[in-house]
Protein backbone atom coordinates (compact mmCIF):
# COMPACT_ATOMS: atom_id res chain seq x y z
CA UNK A 1 0.00 0.00 0.00
CA UNK A 2 2.78 2.43 0.84
CA UNK A 3 5.11 1.95 -2.13
CA UNK A 4 2.52 2.33 -4.86
CA UNK A 5 2.20 5.54 -6.82
CA UNK A 6 -1.16 7.38 -6.92
CA UNK A 7 -3.50 6.80 -9.90
CA UNK A 8 -3.59 10.54 -10.69
CA UNK A 9 -0.38 12.05 -9.27
CA UNK A 10 -1.31 15.61 -10.27
CA UNK A 11 -4.41 15.43 -8.05
CA UNK A 12 -2.60 14.23 -4.92
CA UNK A 13 -0.98 16.55 -2.37
CA UNK A 14 2.66 16.79 -3.52
CA UNK A 15 5.07 15.00 -1.22
CA UNK A 16 2.32 13.20 0.73
CA UNK A 17 2.16 9.48 1.45
CA UNK A 18 -0.86 7.15 1.33
CA UNK A 19 -2.70 7.07 4.65
CA UNK A 20 -2.97 3.41 5.59
CA UNK A 21 -5.23 4.19 8.53
CA UNK A 22 -5.74 6.61 11.37
CA UNK A 23 -4.83 4.42 14.32
CA UNK A 24 -3.74 0.79 14.06
CA UNK A 25 -6.38 -1.16 12.11
CA UNK A 26 -4.76 -4.46 13.14
CA UNK A 27 -5.53 -3.78 16.82
CA UNK A 28 -9.03 -2.34 16.40
CA UNK A 29 -12.38 -4.12 16.43
CA UNK A 30 -14.38 -1.21 14.94
CA UNK A 31 -13.46 1.21 12.16
CA UNK A 32 -15.11 4.37 10.97
CA UNK A 33 -15.05 4.86 7.21
CA UNK A 34 -14.63 8.02 5.17
CA UNK A 35 -13.90 8.79 1.52
CA UNK A 36 -10.32 10.10 1.67
CA UNK A 37 -7.96 11.97 3.99
CA UNK A 38 -8.10 15.74 4.10
CA UNK A 39 -5.27 17.65 2.45
CA UNK A 40 -4.92 19.42 5.80
CA UNK A 41 -3.37 16.27 7.22
CA UNK A 42 -0.32 17.11 5.09
CA UNK A 43 -0.33 20.80 4.20
CA UNK A 44 -1.39 24.30 5.14
CA UNK A 45 -1.86 26.91 2.42
CA UNK A 46 -0.26 24.50 -0.09
CA UNK A 47 2.90 24.16 2.03
CA UNK A 48 3.84 20.77 3.50
CA UNK A 49 3.66 20.58 7.28
CA UNK A 50 7.06 20.23 8.94
CA UNK A 51 8.60 19.71 12.34
CA UNK A 52 6.15 19.76 15.23
CA UNK A 53 3.31 20.65 12.86
CA UNK A 54 3.71 17.50 10.77
CA UNK A 55 1.02 14.88 11.39
CA UNK A 56 1.93 12.06 9.01
CA UNK A 57 4.99 10.99 7.05
CA UNK A 58 5.95 12.96 3.94
CA UNK A 59 8.61 12.27 1.33
CA UNK A 60 10.55 15.15 2.86
CA UNK A 61 10.35 13.78 6.41
CA UNK A 62 11.49 10.40 5.07
CA UNK A 63 14.31 11.99 3.05
CA UNK A 64 12.97 10.17 0.00
CA UNK A 65 12.34 11.14 -3.61
CA UNK A 66 9.52 8.72 -4.43
CA UNK A 67 7.22 6.19 -2.83
CA UNK A 68 8.46 3.36 -5.01
CA UNK A 69 12.02 3.85 -3.76
CA UNK A 70 11.19 3.65 -0.04
CA UNK A 71 13.24 1.24 2.04
CA UNK A 72 11.60 -1.17 4.47
CA UNK A 73 12.51 1.15 7.36
CA UNK A 74 10.92 4.13 5.59
CA UNK A 75 7.75 2.13 4.89
CA UNK A 76 7.63 1.19 8.57
CA UNK A 77 7.86 4.87 9.50
CA UNK A 78 4.84 5.67 7.29
CA UNK A 79 2.84 2.93 9.00
CA UNK A 80 3.96 3.94 12.49
CA UNK A 81 2.98 7.56 11.91
CA UNK A 82 -0.50 6.34 10.90
CA UNK A 83 -0.74 4.04 13.92
CA UNK A 84 0.23 6.83 16.34
CA UNK A 85 -2.08 9.46 14.88
CA UNK A 86 -4.39 9.66 17.92
CA UNK A 87 -1.50 10.30 20.28
CA UNK A 88 -1.07 13.70 18.61
CA UNK A 89 -3.10 16.91 19.02
CA UNK A 90 -4.76 16.94 15.59
CA UNK A 91 -7.69 14.56 15.98
CA UNK A 92 -10.51 17.02 16.68
CA UNK A 93 -12.46 16.05 13.51
CA UNK A 94 -12.75 12.57 15.01
CA UNK A 95 -14.09 13.63 18.42
CA UNK A 96 -17.69 13.66 17.23
CA UNK A 97 -17.47 10.11 15.88
CA UNK A 98 -15.92 8.95 19.14
CA UNK A 99 -18.98 10.30 20.97
CA UNK A 100 -21.14 7.90 18.97
CA UNK A 101 -18.87 4.86 19.21
CA UNK A 102 -17.83 4.95 22.83
CA UNK A 103 -21.26 4.81 24.52
CA UNK A 104 -22.86 2.66 21.81
CA UNK A 105 -20.14 0.11 21.09
CA UNK A 106 -17.71 0.58 23.95
CA UNK A 107 -14.78 1.41 21.64
CA UNK A 108 -12.66 4.50 21.14
CA UNK A 109 -9.92 5.83 18.90
CA UNK A 110 -8.01 6.85 21.98
CA UNK A 111 -7.53 3.40 23.51
CA UNK A 112 -6.80 1.67 20.20
CA UNK A 113 -10.04 -0.33 20.03
CA UNK A 114 -11.24 1.78 17.07
CA UNK A 115 -9.53 3.23 14.00
CA UNK A 116 -10.47 5.18 10.90
CA UNK A 117 -10.15 3.92 7.32
CA UNK A 118 -10.86 5.55 3.96
CA UNK A 119 -12.14 4.25 0.65
CA UNK A 120 -9.30 6.22 -0.95
CA UNK A 121 -5.98 6.40 0.87
CA UNK A 122 -4.71 9.52 -0.91
CA UNK A 123 -5.15 13.12 0.23
CA UNK A 124 -6.24 15.02 -2.87
CA UNK A 125 -5.34 18.64 -3.50
CA UNK A 126 -8.94 19.33 -4.57
CA UNK A 127 -12.00 18.50 -2.50
CA UNK A 128 -13.57 15.16 -3.35
CA UNK A 129 -16.75 16.92 -4.49
CA UNK A 130 -14.70 18.92 -7.01
CA UNK A 131 -13.25 15.84 -8.73
CA UNK A 132 -14.82 14.61 -11.96
CA UNK A 133 -16.72 11.29 -12.02
CA UNK A 134 -13.82 9.71 -13.94
CA UNK A 135 -11.27 10.96 -11.42
CA UNK A 136 -13.35 9.62 -8.53
CA UNK A 137 -13.57 6.21 -10.19
CA UNK A 138 -9.80 6.08 -10.66
CA UNK A 139 -9.20 6.74 -6.98
CA UNK A 140 -11.93 4.40 -5.77
CA UNK A 141 -10.68 1.60 -8.01
CA UNK A 142 -7.15 2.12 -6.69
CA UNK A 143 -8.24 2.05 -3.05
CA UNK A 144 -10.84 -0.72 -3.15
CA UNK A 145 -8.47 -3.68 -3.20
CA UNK A 146 -6.37 -2.31 -0.36
CA UNK A 147 -9.39 -1.48 1.79
CA UNK A 148 -10.89 -4.95 1.29
CA UNK A 149 -7.59 -6.56 2.22
CA UNK A 150 -7.45 -4.49 5.39
CA UNK A 151 -11.00 -5.34 6.39
CA UNK A 152 -10.71 -9.04 5.58
CA UNK A 153 -7.32 -9.52 7.24
CA UNK A 154 -8.12 -7.85 10.54
CA UNK A 155 -10.25 -8.25 13.66
CA UNK A 156 -12.64 -5.55 12.48
CA UNK A 157 -16.26 -6.62 12.85
CA UNK A 158 -18.12 -3.33 12.39
CA UNK A 159 -17.49 -0.51 9.92
CA UNK A 160 -19.24 2.76 10.83
CA UNK A 161 -20.11 5.04 7.91
CA UNK A 162 -20.44 8.80 8.43
CA UNK A 163 -22.60 10.66 5.92
CA UNK A 164 -24.56 10.19 2.71
CA UNK A 165 -21.57 11.08 0.53
CA UNK A 166 -19.61 8.15 1.97
CA UNK A 167 -22.52 5.78 1.36
CA UNK A 168 -22.70 7.04 -2.23
CA UNK A 169 -18.98 6.41 -2.66
CA UNK A 170 -19.40 2.91 -1.24
CA UNK A 171 -21.97 2.19 -3.95
CA UNK A 172 -19.76 3.80 -6.61
CA UNK A 173 -16.87 1.58 -5.50
CA UNK A 174 -19.06 -1.50 -5.94
CA UNK A 175 -18.99 -2.54 -2.29
CA UNK A 176 -22.76 -2.95 -2.05
CA UNK A 177 -26.08 -1.16 -1.77
CA UNK A 178 -27.16 -0.32 1.77
CA UNK A 179 -30.62 -0.90 3.23
CA UNK A 180 -32.36 1.66 5.41
CA UNK A 181 -32.96 0.13 8.84
CA UNK A 182 -33.97 3.13 10.95
CA UNK A 183 -34.53 6.87 10.80
CA UNK A 184 -33.89 9.66 13.29
CA UNK A 185 -34.77 13.35 13.29
CA UNK A 186 -32.84 16.30 14.65
CA UNK A 187 -33.03 20.08 15.00
CA UNK A 188 -36.01 22.40 15.11
CA UNK A 189 -36.89 21.52 11.52
CA UNK A 190 -36.78 17.79 12.34
CA UNK A 191 -34.24 17.03 9.64
CA UNK A 192 -34.23 13.38 8.65
CA UNK A 193 -31.18 11.18 9.30
CA UNK A 194 -31.39 7.69 7.83
CA UNK A 195 -29.62 4.69 9.33
CA UNK A 196 -28.20 2.30 6.71
CA UNK A 197 -26.69 -1.17 6.89
CA UNK A 198 -25.04 -3.60 4.49
CA UNK A 199 -22.93 -6.76 4.67
CA UNK A 200 -19.68 -7.17 2.76
CA UNK A 201 -16.91 -9.74 3.19
CA UNK A 202 -18.56 -10.97 6.39
CA UNK A 203 -18.40 -7.52 7.96
CA UNK A 204 -21.25 -5.22 8.94
CA UNK A 205 -21.27 -1.72 7.48
CA UNK A 206 -23.66 0.49 9.42
CA UNK A 207 -24.03 4.24 9.73
CA UNK A 208 -26.03 7.36 9.07
CA UNK A 209 -26.84 9.79 6.28
CA UNK A 210 -26.10 13.06 8.12
CA UNK A 211 -22.55 14.43 8.02
CA UNK A 212 -21.91 14.93 11.72
CA UNK A 213 -19.02 17.37 11.27
CA UNK A 214 -20.44 19.71 8.63
CA UNK A 215 -24.25 19.49 8.56
CA UNK A 216 -25.93 22.14 10.68
CA UNK A 217 -27.19 20.70 13.96
CA UNK A 218 -25.97 17.18 13.23
CA UNK A 219 -23.37 17.19 16.01
CA UNK A 220 -25.96 17.91 18.69
CA UNK A 221 -25.81 15.71 21.80
CA UNK A 222 -29.40 14.67 21.07
CA UNK A 223 -28.63 13.21 17.64
CA UNK A 224 -25.32 11.67 18.73
CA UNK A 225 -27.16 9.82 21.51
CA UNK A 226 -29.89 8.70 19.11
CA UNK A 227 -27.31 7.38 16.65
CA UNK A 228 -25.36 5.60 19.36
CA UNK A 229 -28.51 3.87 20.64
CA UNK A 230 -29.74 3.01 17.16
CA UNK A 231 -26.42 1.48 16.09
CA UNK A 232 -26.18 -0.54 19.28
CA UNK A 233 -29.77 -1.80 19.01
CA UNK A 234 -29.52 -2.67 15.31
CA UNK A 235 -26.32 -4.67 15.79
CA UNK A 236 -27.93 -6.71 18.58
CA UNK A 237 -30.80 -7.84 16.34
Amino acid sequence: MVRREPPDPELVVPGSTPVISFGDFRAASVATLGINPSNREFESNKVLLKGQSRRLATLESLNATSLSSLTDDQVLQVVQDCNRYFSGPYYHWFDTLDKVMKPGLGVSYFDGSACHLDLVQWATSKKWSDLSPTEKQHFLRDGKTHLKNQIENSNLSVILVNGQSVWSAIELAGLGIPNEVDRKYFGKKKTSCKIYQLQNAGKTFIGWSANLQSQHGANSPELLTQLSNSISTTLRK
